[in-house]
């Protein structure tokens, strides 16, 4: 690793004039509490969190710490807040401040909740985005192991290059790849949400120049919809407003945890609503907790039978007559529509089927019985008619409910489509999709950061389901040594990726046994580009690939890599993206990018151009920014944003960042001289249909014997446990960035495992004691691989709040390889979408010393 004295002396010198030590802000509050409020010169810059989907909105303050700090009385402070305030008044944390460098000087900077907000969050505050100063680089701080320079691995270990040299390098190697033995050996594994800049010019690399199918996002296997059965069905998942959620008065949450993962939805929208909750999970949190209380349904459903349950839902809700006939007539497909369905869309040609066809099918079906059904998911039979009752039945006026339909990652990352579509079916039998309070959406994971500057190449992905060709299993592509070279983004693909992690890991490991670079530098200090070349190509010839990662910090690819770039984040940048109700908004660049990091957009072009492809000759962001909007469709379309500006003499950004925290909900049109929102993507009221060719939504079949034989073979077997999985209200995916925050990391000291009280008996573990999880066979779905043993580590915390033979710990935790949960995870993934089941982990549990 290079230092850079300049910037650690910058930060250390700010710290001492605010009169705290290298401890950090607590010190800091301590010594001059009046420090934290900025001066009434104080930069303000609107923002929104780096976070979770909901994306609520911030100021950022900044101003010299040579300057006067702001004083208690509203006239002498930026907030215009008198000091101390009521309770629950505008206040500022020691996590809210930090010192940081803009302008290559020292600054104080505190990031705070809106107070004008009146979307999203509406002012209010989460742990995680309350912390956002303290994830900004300072170098006497936990964030002081950022990547700084391009490193390039030789035999004495990373060594820092210029970029020029990294990006040469990058690109002859590339180039040589691709001659050699084609696009699919050149791949990519990356984020998938991160910034529309970045994402559009990593796909105008991989799809449009490339053209290569070895491209996987993050959290997935292979490229491909998250939610495929509600994709069949014409249902984009994020067509939802907020208001839809207040408006509705029932929510059936499907693997959902709302309160611990999406917390300011939960609290502003969903809970002031007051609708009647209905959670399916397989543990009963917070959420489940508030349903009860409040008039709801709490369904404490066996891991992995989801599609069994949805099909009884439909079974009483078609048996019972509860259908708005008059609205599937009307919104959904007949034989004719589903006639207009193109060979292209081959999946959704193939399950789509009409309301006759649907309602036949289920009522033939034996497990779809509710006696059935209540016996494979282990509910309550009478539960299972009161949530359909719940959910769909009339009144004695003929008002049916306002139901709207949630879920996320614990209904997905099971039996991906067969739970999406049987979700998606019972969706549309409760007359949700396109009606105020009456909606279907994801609650979300990460905002929405993706624009594809060319569509994903599925015609060359080897991997085939049934004759067709669906995204290539890039963890098994790799797996096999099939890749020359592969460029690592912005994730922790060992770690969080793949289930039986390390054995992934240790595979990449292999194909990326160091190259003794003989000859690597010039006698001038600079790169040998053809003496690395040839080393590289020599280790291709044996086998093996050379990888490229470009991330904030170190991480554990990391001591795999043949050259590493540092990449520019959140605030040391400017860019855009949209939130879960799609929200645009703009990111703005609020401090330096540390050391010599860049945004991942500009190394991308740079390697391109060297490369010899056209069209990635952006001037500045701004120019990428107006490039995207050109390719933006669906809900993701602004291009009426550019024509404003353009009309205006502006350019588009310049709107974007006026528009503040509110940002503009997409996807626009411009009419008459104005941008016009969308409050809702599939709407009845405006005649925005369904993403099919006829506008109307396709029911979508899949009935619980396309699933049992997958759920037998992810079942624990003797002596074993179910070990799913959630998230933590606290922490973010990996906790890389928490483990660099005291104060988050200390939220989440361990892994904790809960185990209901009699399991705990049985194998003789108490509250506390540390276990040791593993598993066989999870990489079994690779006949290559020998070692299909994955284990990781936790803590034991008898609960209740699971059933016995389940229990429940945090994905990612930590985010090594052979750490997390997924590592317990079978590999094989779901036939029809190439997807894994994350949430069905299996495995016994023994004490640990």
């Amino acid at each position: 690793m290079s230092d850079h004295p300049s910037r650690r002396d910058v930060a250390k010198a700010a710290l001492v004039a605010a009169g705290a030590t290298a401890a950090g802000c607590g010190s800091l509050q301590a010594s001059n509490r009046e420090l934290l409020l900025p001066p009434p010169n104080a930069l303000v810059q609107s923002t929104a969190c780096a976070f979770c989907v909901v994306g609520c909105g911030y100021k950022v303050y900044s101003w010299p710490v040579t300057d006067i700090p702001g004083a208690r009385a509203a006239a002498h402070n930026a907030l215009g807040v008198d000091y101390p305030t009521a309770a629950f008044g505008p206040w500022i944390s020691p996590q809210m401040h930090n010192v940081v460098s803009i302008g290559g000087e020292p600054h104080n900077i505190v990031i705070l909740p809106d107070p004008d907000a009146t979307v999203v969050n509406l002012g209010s505050d989460h742990t995680l985005g309350g912390s956002l100063a303290r994830k900004l680089y300072n170098p006497d701080t936990g964030t002081a192991d950022r990547l700084l320079r391009p490193q390039l691995r030789t035999k004495d270990g990373l060594v820092p290059i210029s970029w020029d040299d990294a990006l040469d390098l990058i690109a002859a190697y590339s180039t040589w790849v691709l001659d050699t033995y084609g696009d699919l050996a050149w791949g990519m594994k990356t984020y998938s949400y991160q910034f529309y800049e970045n994402t559009f010019a990593i796909t105008k690399l991989a799809f449009d120049a490339i053209g290569t199918p070895c491209w996987a996002p993050h959290d997935k296997a292979a490229e491909g919809s998250d939610t495929p059965g509600l994709s069949d069905a014409g249902i984009n998942v994020f067509s939802a407003s907020y208001q839809d959620w207040y408006d509705a008065e029932v929510i059936f949450c499907s693997g959902v945890s709302l309160y611990d993962a999406h917390g300011v939805l939960f609290s502003q929208w969903v809970a002031r609503g007051g609708a009647k909750l209905i959670v399916v999970n397989p543990r009963r949190d917070p959420t489940a907790d508030w349903a009860l209380a409040n008039g709801g349904l709490f369904l404490q459903i066996e891991p992995g039978t989801d599609t069994a349950l949805h099909n009884a839902l439909c079974w009483i809700i078609l048996s019972e007559q509860w259908v708005d006939l008059a609205w599937v007539d009307e919104w959904c497909a007949d034989s004719a529509d589903l006639l207009t369905i193109g060979q292209a869309k081959w999946r959704q040609k193939t399950f789509a089927l009409t309301f006759d066809a649907l309602k036949d099918a289920i009522l033939d079906d034996l497990d779809a019985l509710p006696a059935r059904a209540a016996q494979i998911c282990g509910i309550d039979e009478e539960l299972i008619w009161q949530a359909a009752e719940m959910m769909a039945r009339p009144s004695s006026t003929g008002q049916r409910p306002l139901t709207s339909m949630m879920l996320e990652k614990g209904n997905y990352w099971g039996h991906n489509y067969p739970n999406t579509a049987s979700f998606a079916a019972l969706s549309l039998l409760v007359g949700a999709g396109n009606r105020p309070g009456r909606v279907i959406s994801r609650a979300g994971g990460h905002q929405r950061g993706m624009i594809k500057a060319a569509g994903y190449p599925e015609q060359r992905s080897p991997h085939h389901y049934q004759g067709h060709e669906i995204g290539i299993n890039l963890d098994e592509w790799v797996m096999q040594g099939n890749l020359a070279f592969c460029w690592v983004m912005g994730c922790t693909w060992a770690g969080g990726g793949a289930a039986a992690s390390s054995v992934l890991f240790e595979a990449i490991r292999g194909q990326t046994r160091l190259a003794e670079l003989s000859d690597p530098f010039h006698s001038d200090g600079s790169v040998n580009v053809d003496s690395v070349i040839d080393d590289w190509r020599a280790k291709a010839q044996d086998g093996g690939m050379v990888m490229v990662q470009s991330d904030l910090y170190p991480q554990p690819l990391t001591e795999l890599a043949d050259l590493v770039l540092p990449a520019a984040g959140w605030g040391e940048g400017t860019f855009s993206r949209m939130q879960g109700e799609r929200r645009l908004r703009l990111y703005p660049q609020i401090v330096d990018a540390p050391g010599e990091s860049r945004p991942d957009w500009q190394a991308v072009a740079a390697v391109a151009q060297r490369m010899g492809f056209s069209g990635f000759d952006w001037e500045d962001s701004n120019a990428l920014f107006e490039i995207c909007a050109a390719h933006s469709s669906g809900p993701h379309a602004f291009q009426a944003l550019v024509e404003y500006a353009a009309e205006n003499g502006l350019n588009a950004r310049q709107v974007l960042r006026e528009s503040g925290t509110t940002g503009f909900q997409c996807p626009l049109s411009y009419e008459g001289g104005e941008i016009v929102e969308t409050v809702r993507y599939h709407d009845a009221e405006t005649g925005r249909g369904f993403s099919t060719p006829s506008g109307k939504a396709c029911f979508v079949l899949a009935q619980w014997r396309d699933v049992a034989g997958r759920q037998a073979d992810l079942s624990p077997r003797s002596g074993e446990f179910w070990v799913i999985n959630r998230r933590a209200s606290t922490n973010w995916s990996g906790l890389v960035e928490d483990l660099r925050i005291p104060f988050r990391a200390d939220l989440l000291p361990a892994n904790y495992l809960d185990m209901h009280p009699e399991d705990a008996a049985d194998i003789g573990v108490e509250d506390g004691q540390d276990v040791l999880i593993e598993s066989d066979g999870v990489s079994a779905a690779f006949e290559w691989v020998d070692d299909t043993r994955g284990q990781f580590v936790a803590v034991v915390r008898i609960s209740d709040r699971v059933r016995r033979g389940v229990t429940c710990v945090y994905f990612n935790y930590g985010g090594d390889p052979g750490s997390a949960a997924n590592s317990v995870v079978s590999a094989s993934t779901e036939p029809i979408s190439n997807k894994n089941a994350f949430k069905l982990g299996r495995g016994r549990i023994r004490s640990f010393a």
